[in-house]
């Protein structure tokens, strides 16, 4: 103690030790009562959902960082740069919802100021017939943050004889799903580069209806079926949400072992509830059993503690593997999200 020692000396034993100095990221500062509210508002997100937000979107003023490749003094020639002007080149405000698993409804450009009567007219005109065209019916909840507009006596009442809304706890900013999709659509608008506000407005109401109704990002792990790695398969079963179950549609013999290593896998605490698409695969080949049959021989018509579907398919040929994919996305979309 009390020796000296060089500032580089404690940076790099620092360093050893795992430890890094990193600017502090910011968070809401959540109280008891924010976090209370937090959890009860995450219990609710597997009810039917209808997502708003409004966002501003800027004619020349997307904020993403966008990296080239350069030579050294090269940094300002024109195929390294990104075109700026002030204000962004002029901006729209819009108003937007979309339900996770049916896809989105109706986007809006909002024309002036915001205000309360404006937010409750553009939800007059376009919410019921957003919730109708996702085929959500009447029973949905409607999701808004606190902005004061959305909180005013006149937007109340209207909501009150109208939907059901969603708490939202304060100093939630980031729990919003829509804030991804707003994301997914400034990078699609401004890649298309606009040219003016009334072509920008016309590009955002395109790629608003182009974003994929899943948008799922998939993960999958494809694991053999032989006997020895069966054992290995366990290393798999955390936080999975959907199963897919191959079978070989032509080779009889093994239908029943095959039949067998699905039931213990249903029966598997952590797979519980994911859901379960079976492929019969090689329909192509003459001799192989029909989806029918295999679903027989598989007891499928027994399981009653996941969703399930079969589909008969080829591997070879691809016929029906998206059919496949898409039931498998829609159900666990579905199955996420709401409580049917």
């Amino acid at each position: 103690m009390g020796e000296s020692c060089r500032k580089s000396t404690i940076t790099a034993a620092l360093h050893q030790s795992g430890l890094y100095g990193r600017v502090a990221r910011r968070k809401p500062l959540l109280s008891a009562r924010h976090m209370k509210a937090h959890l009860k508002d995450s219990k609710m997100v597997r009810n039917k959902i209808l997502w708003s937000d409004e966002t501003k979107i800027e004619l020349f003023g997307l904020n993403s960082k966008r990296y080239v490749w350069r030579k050294p003094g090269t940094a300002h020639h024109l195929s390294n740069t990104v075109p700026t002007v002030k204000h962004g080149g002029g901006s729209i405000m819009l108003w937007g919802c979309f339900f996770s698993a049916a896809g989105t409804g109706r986007l809006v450009a909002i024309k002036g100021k915001l205000n309360a009567a404006k937010y409750r007219d553009i939800l007059d005109e376009n919410l019921l017939q957003s919730a109708q065209d996702l085929r959500l019916g009447r029973r949905f909840t409607f999701q808004q943050d606190n902005d004061p507009k959305h909180t005013a006596k006149i937007t109340k009442e209207w909501l009150h004889n109208s939907v059901t809304v969603l708490e939202w706890p304060s100093q939630s900013p980031d729990l919003n799903p829509i804030e991804h999709l707003w994301r997914d659509l400034k990078m699609a608008v401004h890649q298309r580069l606009p040219s003016n506000l009334t072509e920008l407005e016309r590009i955002c109401k395109e790629e608003w209806q182009r974003i994929p109704k899943s948008r799922f990002k998939l993960n999958i792990w494809d694991v053999g079926g032989q006997k020895s790695l069966r054992s290995y398969w366990r290393n798999y079963f955390e936080s999975t949400d959907g199963l897919v179950w191959v079978v070989d549609s032509a080779d009889r013999l093994r239908l029943e072992d095959c039949r067998k290593e699905l039931s213990t896998l249903l029966i598997e605490e952590r797979l519980a509830g994911a859901t379960l698409l079976v492929f019969a695969n090689k329909q192509d080949l003459l001799g192989a059993l029909s989806k029918d049959a295999i679903r027989e021989v598989l007891a499928l018509d027994d399981i009653k503690t996941h969703h399930w579907c079969i589909v008969g398919c080829s591997a070879v040929t691809g016929e029906n593997l998206l059919t496949g994919v898409d039931w498998l996305l829609d159900d666990i979309a579905a199955r996420i999200f709401t409580t049917d």
